[in-house]
């Protein structure tokens, strides 16, 4: 994980079960303006962990999402 933020200036996280040591799924995301470079880089993300070796990859995901409007949340809203 630290090899993906580092090499591609991505948030990564490892999703699911930590004590599953079968299986493993991990989360990506980059922020852009640009859908096409945003697509692209993500692309190149799962080629390099394919690339890599460590693991099968059995599956993966590449998901853009526009936000047109933010809201803030109120600080007594956050928990």
């Amino acid at each position: 994980m630290d090899r993906l933020r580092h090499r591609f200036n991505a948030s990564v996280a490892e999703l699911g079960d930590p004590d599953d040591r079968h299986s493993v799924c991990i989360g990506c995301v980059m922020l852009g303006r640009d859908p096409r470079h945003l697509r692209t880089a993500l692309e190149r993300v799962v080629r390099y962990v394919e690339d890599l070796g460590l693991a099968e990859v059995v599956a993966d995901d590449v998901t853009l999402v526009q936000l047109d409007e933010l809201t803030e949340i109120e600080p007594d809203a956050q928990g």
